[in-house]
């Protein structure tokens, strides 16, 4: 499945940044950021702790929709 480093450097490939937040529950979670027309997009991608879980077909999929979202927005 995926490691982190993988999935850094998939995103990256794409022109996503990887981001890993910690929220109040102390839990740690994977997020992808990119600039879409000016604006920083983010997508919630896993826990941290399910990143292992992770392919690199679902993490493409999921990248996408936030690209083909924020273009339908624009239009």
């Amino acid at each position: 499945m995926m490691t982190e480093q993988e999935a850094r450097a998939a995103m990256k490939q794409h022109r996503w940044s990887y981001l890993c937040r910690t929220r109040r529950n102390g839990l740690n979670y994977v997020y992808a950021q990119r600039k879409v027309e000016g604006k920083k997009r983010e997508k919630y991608i896993c826990a941290y702790s399910a990143l292992d879980k992770l392919d690199i077909e679902q993490l493409m999929a999921k990248l996408t929709s936030i690209v083909a979202h924020s273009v339908e927005e624009l239009l």
